[in-house]
């Protein structure tokens, strides 16, 4: 059975100028299951800016529709397109590819880009199901194109839209590619432009209806009334749900209805295309919430009357409202007596709803007496402790018709008053303005001498100094600004001895007030004294022991006076042979102290350098280092002078224990590696011990001296 296809589409609800050349798998409503059915592919182009020479198609149907045939449609056939062919690549899906002209010349065809035709018609039978879909389908950028005549433009989808079974929704650029349900979002290809909008199809299956529709109120609705009305038009939707189409609903007040203030009940009937029906209801509550509106008299003036401080007022108001008013009430109401001054009167209007709209005006009563006002004495205080002035309060009266007055003051009562004379101004004023005025002189005397602030000075000597100079500067502060007189004995700067000396300060402010304070400055000696130690001291011990009494001097200085010098041990002490550190100690009047130290060393002595000392030597006094004593008297051999000088032992014929051949001797010994003289003691000359010994060049200088320029003879033997 074939049930003719409605091409115009009528209740697809798009617009009638389309901005794109539409392609579009059709759909049929009601067709009996184990029927055939032919749906078209058709192409709507009211503005044609195209001519077509062929085209692509690929479309997917339902698993429940088998596929019976597809043939060209009347457009093509029309033109006298020549070549037309389907196949079906997979299982229900179907490609479709038409060209206008192969090669037959130009006769051929007779029209390309037409405004409206079907391109091809698919043949179906219906197996089964409720709603079986028609969609196109895309696996690259080549398929469902349409190519310009000449076959130099690929022209490609724009929009693709679904189909529910009642109305078109648009799917264009689904996420993924290829896919069945939408165009690609990109696509690359030469040529390529994008027109076409492709619009899906489907196959609504007739079934028996058994099942009611379902009516769907709204939720209860409250609403305010319509500005100046008693209630409100009120519009609301409705919907039925049905498994066939066709279900209607209606409702009783209808949508757009007007409703009274109040609760109204809305039932609404749903009934499908068969008869079945349902019900449902909801509520619509108008609520009154539009306040009256009031109207209050212009604000009022008027005079006090005669003897009052105020006046008895009339005065009249009014309101309207959308419903009614409950009442209208004025505070104060009418006829009230009102006080000298500015009075508000306040009016309300309540309507039945409990609604409200409120005014107020004012009421001016006129006074025109004015207070008489009394100020104090002028007032004489001295000034607060610390401060400079004083606090002062007083309490000017005032008289008047009214009892509100007002009494203020310049500078105000309670006010800080500096020392010195201070007019104070006194103004009574009465509720309307009216004033009175009144002087006085608030004079505060300054009381209290300034205040010296200074701590006692403690300070070390200056530096070699018995005492100081010190510098200070005394805090002084007074009650009152201005410049302060200071003067100190012994004055700043001056140089204080070592010792607690007291300082008197005198303080006079500008006011002629005057104090006196004392502090003490106390110099300490901080300063040690220096001791000064003499040089290392080496000496030989005394003659026949071992060691030897040193005598030494202490010396020390300080900024003041040394008390004491002292060493450990002390000078004239008996140091035995080695090194002795001696301590010595400088100490002040003040008790500081200074040390310093150095050594005493004791050696045993060896005059004649023969490394024997003297308490050990037979022959201090000679060179005896083999300590030979031949007759053992205890005194070395050594130990022969006779006559000082004669260096060789020989008597000199002369008589004189000198001659030249000692002088030979002696040189020959010291320059020329001769003997050692026999007699050590009467080689060395001039009887003079020397660093290197008993006999060196001196002697011989000595001899040569006395042999040839007159010198003294040598000294004699000890």
């Amino acid at each position: 059975m074939k049930v003719l296809l409605i091409i115009a589409l009528s209740i697809i609800c798009i617009s009638t100028t389309f901005a794109q050349p539409l392609v579009k798998l059709g759909h049929t409503f009601n067709i009996p299951i184990g029927s055939e059915v032919t749906v078209p592919i058709t192409i709507e182009d009211t503005i044609p800016i195209t001519e077509l020479g062929g085209f692509d198609l690929t479309f997917i149907y339902d698993s429940l529709l088998t596929l019976q045939s597809v043939t060209m449609g009347q457009l093509l056939i029309n033109c006298q397109w020549e070549y037309f062919t389907y196949s079906q690549p997979q299982p229900f899906e179907v490609h479709i590819v038409s060209i206008a002209d192969i090669n037959n010349g130009s006769s051929h065809p007779t029209c390309f880009g037409d405004t409206f035709g079907i391109l091809a018609d698919i043949t179906f039978l219906v197996n089964g199901g409720d709603l079986q879909k028609l969609r196109w389908k895309w696996y690259d950028c080549g398929d469902n194109t349409f190519s310009s005549k000449t076959g130099d433009l690929l022209y490609l989808s724009d929009q693709v839209y679904a189909y529910d079974g009642t109305s078109f929704h648009n799917i264009t650029y689904d996420t993924t590619f290829p896919t069945g349900n939408g165009a690609p979002e990109s696509c690359v290809s030469a040529g390529a432009i994008r027109m076409y909008d492709f619009y899906n199809g489907g196959i609504s299956v007739l079934q028996p209806d058994t099942v009611p529709p379902i009516a769907s109120c709204p939720n209860d609705t409250t609403v305010s009334t319509d500005p100046g009305a008693c209630g409100a038009v009120v519009t609301f939707t409705a919907a039925v749900y049905d498994d066939k189409p066709g279900a209607t609903i209606s409702c009783e007040p209808a949508s757009g209805s007007y409703f009274p203030v109040g609760t109204t009940t809305v039932v609404c009937t749903a009934v499908d295309a068969v008869g079945h029906t349902d019900t449902c209801n909801f509520t619509i509550t108008v609520e009154d919430t539009e306040p009256p509106a009031i109207v209050c008299p212009a604000d009022m003036s008027v005079d006090n009357d005669p003897g009052l401080c105020g006046a008895f007022v009339s005065f009249s108001y009014s309101a309207t409202d959308n419903c009614s008013i409950a009442g209208i009430t004025a505070t104060p109401p009418s006829g009230s007596f009102f006080v000298a001054g500015m009075n508000r009167v306040d009016v309300v209007a309540v309507d039945d709803a409990g609604n409200a709209d409120s005014c107020f005006f004012f009421i001016m009563v006129n006074e025109s007496e004015a207070p008489t006002i009394v100020c104090p004495n002028d007032t004489i205080v001295v000034n607060a402790p610390g401060d400079c002035g004083a606090v002062v309060e007083f309490s000017p009266t005032a008289d008047d018709n009214c009892p509100i007055v007002t009494i203020t003051t310049s500078p105000p009562s309670g006010t800080f008053f500096p020392v010195g004379n201070t007019p104070v101004e006194a103004i009574a004023t009465d509720a309307v303005g009216n004033a009175d005025t009144c002087y006085f002189t608030v004079t505060v005397i300054d009381s209290e001498p300034p205040l010296i602030t200074m701590t006692d000075i403690e300070t070390p000597n200056d530096p070699g100094q018995c005492g100081a100079v010190v510098s200070f500067t005394p805090t002084v502060t007074d009650n009152c600004p201005g410049e302060i007189t200071v003067s100190t004995n012994p004055p700043s700067g001056s140089f204080f001895l070592l010792r607690t000396t007291q300082v008197r300060i005198i303080a006079t402010d500008a006011h002629g007030m005057t104090d006196t304070g004392f502090f003490n400055v106390t110099v300490y000696d901080d300063e040690n004294p220096v001791a000064i130690c003499p040089d290392d001291i080496i000496v030989p011990n005394d003659s026949g022991v071992y060691g030897a009494v040193v005598d030494f001097n202490l010396q020390g200085t300080d900024n003041c006076t040394i008390v004491t010098m002292t060493s450990t041990p002390e000078s004239g002490t008996f140091f035995e042979i080695g090194v002795t550190p001696v301590e010595v100690v400088a100490r002040d009047f003040f008790g500081h102290t200074d040390t310093c130290s150095f050594t005493v060393e004791v050696y045993l002595a060896d005059t004649d350098n023969d490394g024997v000392v003297d308490l050990e030597d037979n022959c201090p006094l000679d060179s005896n280092p083999d300590q030979i004593d031949t007759d053992n008297d205890g005194i070395g051999d050594a130990c022969c002078c006779t006559d000082r000088g004669n260096v060789d032992n020989v008597v000199n014929q002369s008589g004189y224990p000198s001659d030249i051949s000692d002088l030979s001797f002696l040189v020959e010994y010291l320059f020329g590696g001769g003997e050692t003289p026999p007699c050590p003691e009467q080689a060395n000359v001039d009887g003079v011990i020397g660093p290197s010994g008993a006999i060196d060049v001196s002697d011989m200088s000595y001899l040569i001296a006395f042999l040839f320029n007159g010198g003294n003879p040598p000294p004699p033997c000890q």
